[in-house]
């Protein structure tokens, strides 16, 4: 965690440290100037916990609606503040006065947990959104050779509009060309962090034009080809009938649980740094992942984190992971306790 982010001024002002610690052994220089008693108060757990506290105030006032990413800085920003430990601060004055910040700073964090434990609440708009971008996927994926038995339970009319679809562009190209579509339906950007500076590694979210280049960009078919000049007119009327589609797999089949060990640890920022600037999100596996997504009833079960999802957003996510989507918190997949996925 750098120290050069906030001021040493700033630092004391937050600590409300106006006179020299009992420790002191320069008590008579002015507290202003005392640089024995600035380093014993500028601690990186000091720092943390004025980062966390800053960013807190933005979270819960971003006019932004909850996204995924929202959820995602916010169980960081939580757990961030639940691994502080004020014990390895060694001035027992200094520890004092961040202990003062950290009841503080809990106190603050109540109404951030409520407005988290809300966005990921059942039937609530973050819930719906990740339905239908999951059902999206589910009704590209589906048409593939290894879906054949569950395709094959879906309604007449329904396996009808997915082979016409199917017989004029493949799975894959589907899938890949619907790919920046669900990256823009989710990334709506968060504001600045401290905390949490790797968000801002992430490209800003685009405008449709963009977009409809980055679909094509999805499908590795060379610009100005004769078939991604196809590809491309297809994109549209695709995107319509997906959508449409989409609706129709919210309810069937029993949902997939899947399970994750607590003790699991989440990517440290340093890895953040790296996977933000160059990866392919997975929002509904890193929704999962945030262990806040009440919509899907997750749950704690001994030393697991357990969570029930609707079977199109298993599929969602294995589709994803075959196009190389990775979650925003944890390096592998959770373990998945339904061995095959049930009949509708």
């Amino acid at each position: 965690m750098s120290l050069g982010v906030l001021e040493p001024v700033q630092m004391l002002q937050h600590l409300r440290a106006t006179t020299h610690l009992d420790e002191c052994c320069s008590p008579q220089r002015p507290f202003e100037e005392c640089e024995w008693c600035h380093w014993a108060l500028c601690t990186p757990e000091a720092t943390q916990l004025m980062q966390i506290q800053t960013d807190c105030a933005q979270l819960l006032n971003s006019k932004l609606a909850p996204s995924v990413a929202w959820v995602i800085a916010c169980s960081q920003l939580l757990e961030s503040f639940h691994d502080i430990e004020l014990s390895e601060i060694r001035v027992p004055g200094s520890r004092v006065l961040a202990g003062h910040l950290h009841r503080d700073l809990s106190a603050a964090l109540t109404p951030l947990r409520k407005k988290l434990t809300q966005a990921g609440r059942e039937n609530g708009p973050l819930a719906e959104r990740c339905a239908q971008t999951a059902g999206v996927l589910t009704a590209a994926a589906i048409q593939q050779p290894q879906h054949a038995a569950l395709l094959a339970q879906l309604p007449s009319s329904l396996r009808e509009q997915l082979g016409k679809l199917a017989s004029s562009l493949s799975s894959q190209l589907q899938i890949a060309g619907m790919l920046p579509l669900i990256d823009h339906l989710h990334w709506q950007g968060l504001p600045s962090l401290e905390s949490q500076p790797e968000w801002d590694r992430r490209p800003r979210p685009g405008d449709a034009a963009g977009l409809k280049r980055r679909q094509l960009a999805g499908t590795n078919l060379e610009a100005g080809s004769l078939e991604s000049i196809v590809v491309e007119s297809m994109f549209t009327q695709l995107t319509e009938q997906l959508l449409e589609m989409s609706e129709q797999f919210h309810h069937g089949a029993p949902p997939v649980t899947v399970s994750r060990p607590l003790q699991q640890g989440r990517h440290s920022q340093r890895t953040r740094n790296m996977l933000f600037r160059i990866a392919k999100i997975d929002w509904h596996l890193s929704f999962v992942d945030t262990g806040y997504a009440a919509c899907w009833d997750t749950r704690i079960e001994g030393d697991h984190m357990v969570t029930d999802l609707p079977w199109q957003v298993a599929m969602a996510v294995e589709a994803c992971e075959a196009h190389g989507l990775v979650s925003a918190c944890y390096q592998d997949l959770p373990e998945r306790l339904d061995v095959q996925m049930v009949s509708l």
